[in-house]
């Protein structure tokens, strides 16, 4: 370790998340000479550069970080002081942590002979911020019969990140 090299300080975390579809502001660093003194880096300084890397199975260079994507990212900051080359890494983690949504019909009633024709996914509307293709499930088959009767039906809708949400309807 050379004691008079700069040191390069993240301005921000060294992990940072941003959700899909929100707007990430890379918050730059701070770089200081071995005595502590503020090295001046600006937009139109040399000094300091800085790469995007998509990580995924291999490293793949990028010029930006696309949130309309679930991935994770590296920002090498680069700092070229007196002939020597320092770096500094954060990483940027997109990610999708809002669950879908289902909107369902208020309480509905049905008459014994409607029941076999009763489709249980009509005006039901389910959306995400991330995914188009949603996992559905309603636990219907088991336990809305011919049987006159009030009935709950529950449908849960789960994304591709794991994201789950689930409501109730009630069925007469």
């Amino acid at each position: 370790i050379d004691s008079n090299s700069p040191i390069i300080v993240l301005n921000g975390n060294y992990i940072e998340y941003v959700e899909v579809n929100d707007n990430y502001v890379d918050p730059g660093v701070f770089a200081y000479t071995s005595t502590g003194q503020v090295i001046n880096i600006n937009e139109e300084s040399s000094q300091v550069s800085s790469q995007i890397f998509l990580i995924l199975e291999y490293e793949k260079e990028k010029t930006y970080i696309d949130t309309s994507l679930v991935n994770k990212y590296e920002i090498v900051y680069t700092l070229t002081y007196d002939g020597k080359t320092y770096s500094a890494t954060r990483t940027v983690i997109v990610r999708d942590t809002i669950a879908p949504t289902i909107t369902i019909p208020s309480e509905t009633t049905l008459h014994v002979s409607e029941v076999a024709e009763f489709n249980i996914m009509d005006d039901v509307v389910i959306s995400d911020n991330y995914d188009d293709e949603l996992v559905i499930t309603t636990d219907v088959e088991s336990s809305l019969s011919n049987i006159p009767g009030k009935y709950v039906v529950t449908y849960t809708a789960t994304d591709s990140s794991g994201n789950t949400t689930s409501v109730r309807r009630v069925v007469i």
